[in-house]
């Protein structure tokens, strides 16, 4: 009783250390994998277990060891190693999640001791904490020994009212788990929820900041007012969203031609499908060029009436406008576009509108093929028990590898697209705005241009027209000085002829005879001139 007693008191002690590094740790670190594995090294150290470790539940309702600590080997290691849902039954998932149940399991003895935090029908805090033991399973105390375990801890790990996981201590040797041991290791599990929530609350912030930082890179190269770098930003996007191969297809606007950017893997098109949209083509009179030739080629898989309908009917299903389609055998896509995806290796499909203020542009399109995906299981499926209904005789590791699996789109990889669908739409509006702008300027200095010319003709035919004005107006002069001295010069010879005649004591000449001299010095004067 003394040496209990004294174990009591060192656990104290134990347990105010142990406190101590597990919140250091997680004020000096905010990287859960390092927490994790210095939460099981030391919770193994304060227990004397053979092996600690901390399983992760997948959404799919699997699980992994994402941590461990074992001493000496005496039980093998099962980190990184997958567990099916099958192993833990919906029925303890639900205790351990609505009434945070701890269970404590000692093979030997056959029996199995559960310590509910939570009333299960209330969802309140219980005052009493204590262990109540009952018979065990017999599948799980088989469960135990085929894993060499004969006495085993559980304590649930919550993030958000979620069962995120579990932490686990195992032990070659029948052993007692006191209060007092299950109370510390309840506070350490409290620690790793905070750890998880602080963790999580990081890997949001970095994923955020990584988007944030690809959306800035797509955003310059498209919000130039003097080129617009398409085929740029298309790479960038489908590096980003981790595809094979996108493209962008902007429909015919104003200058009645559509465009097609792509890089990468592209859907394959058929001979058949191949003249049946030249035939649409020509019915339609649509006319589509690529980025780097003008030239008219067939129509792209975005100007069939399949992927026009299908798309239009999946775009007022789908979430928020996108169309994301990670196994194409899985899909309602018709099929002779589902096979000019696959003939190229092409097996999910990302797809977002390029709407803007409700103006349809185009579409962005990002590309996956099939990935193989290898996991390491702790045992390997009985063929003969394909429901699980019976525990596994062997934990040995199992690696599985499935090939041709599809890659699903993660959430954030959906909402990115859609942010960077935004911005191409925006870009290409704006860039659409900026070409006729720049059409205005080219007829306007084209007609400023002409207007010059013309002002330059009427100054050239009005300068022309006062040189002959001018021209014409010394003619006259000359015309009139030339008449006037004549009829100063007949005047003058009248005067004189008068003078003599009058000095020679002739008769006034009749008006008869003054005519014809008048006329004859006319005569004179015009010969003479």
């Amino acid at each position: 009783m003394m040496d209990r007693q004294t174990i009591n008191s060192s656990s104290i002690d134990s347990l105010e250390i142990l406190l101590h590094r597990m919140m250091n740790r997680i004020r000096q670190s905010l990287e859960l994998p390092t927490i994790l594995n210095g939460t099981v090294a030391e919770v193994r150290a304060f227990l004397g277990t053979d092996r600690v470790k901390v399983y992760q539940f997948h959404p799919d309702g699997n699980g992994k060891v994402v941590a461990e600590s074992v001493q000496s080997q005496r039980l093998p290691s099962l980190l990184g190693q997958n567990f099916p849902a099958e192993d833990i039954p919906p029925a303890a998932r639900e205790l351990f999640l609505r009434a945070r149940q701890r269970s404590i399991v000692n093979v030997s003895l056959q029996q199995i001791g559960v310590s509910p935090l939570d009333c299960l029908e209330t969802g309140e805090v219980l005052d009493v904490d204590d262990i109540r033991f009952r018979p065990v399973d017999p599948c799980h105390a088989e469960y135990l020994t085929a894993m060499g375990v004969q006495s085993s801890l559980v304590v649930p790990i919550l993030h958000r009212d979620q069962l995120w996981g579990l932490l686990v201590s195992h032990h070659a040797d029948p052993r007692q788990v006191t209060e007092r041991e299950l109370q510390v290791v309840q506070l350490v599990a409290d620690q790793v929820s905070i750890a998880i929530a602080q963790s999580t609350l990081l890997s949001q912030t970095r994923a955020q900041a990584q988007q944030e930082a690809t959306i800035n890179r797509v955003a310059t190269l498209l919000h130039s007012m003097t080129e617009m770098k398409l085929q740029q930003a298309l790479e960038q996007i489908v590096s980003a969203l981790k595809g094979i191969g996108g493209r962008v297809y902007i429909s015919a606007q104003d200058s009645g031609q559509a465009q097609l950017l792509t890089c990468g893997m592209q859907p394959v098109l058929s001979e058949k499908r191949k003249n049946q949209s030249s035939r649409q083509k020509r019915t339609q009179n649509s006319k589509f060029k690529t980025q780097n030739s003008s030239t008219h080629v067939a129509a792209p898989v975005e100007q069939y009436p399949s992927w026009q309908s299908c798309f239009s009917e999946e775009m007022q299903s789908g979430e928020n406008g996108v169309w994301a389609i990670a196994d194409l055998y899985q899909s309602t896509v018709p099929s002779d576009l589902v096979q000019a995806f696959l003939d190229n290796q092409i097996r999910g499909v990302l797809v977002v509108p390029l709407r803007y203020r409700q103006q349809q542009l185009g579409y962005l399109s990002v590309f996956r093929q099939a990935v193989e995906v290898e996991t390491l299981w702790a045992g390997r499926y009985d063929q003969d028990d394909p429901r699980h209904l019976r525990p596994r005789k062997s934990f040995e590791t199992w690696r599985e590898l499935k090939q041709e699996q599809a890659d699903e789109w993660s959430t954030s990889e959906i909402e990115l697209a859609q942010a960077l669908g935004s911005h191409l739409a925006m870009a290409i509006h704006q860039y659409e705005l900026y070409r006729q702008v720049r059409a205005l300027n080219a007829d306007l200095e084209k007609d400023i241009q002409e207007r010059k010319q013309a002002e330059i003709k009427i100054c050239a035919l009005n300068a022309e027209l006062e040189q002959r004005v001018l021209e014409r107006t010394v003619e006259l002069q000359r015309s009139n000085e030339e008449l006037v001295r004549q009829i100063s010069e007949r005047d003058r010879a009248w005067q004189e002829r008068k003078q003599a005649r009058r000095l020679s004591g002739t008769s006034q000449p009749s008006k008869r005879t003054d005519l014809k001299l008048s006329r004859r010095g006319h005569l004179r004067t015009r010969c003479s001139g």
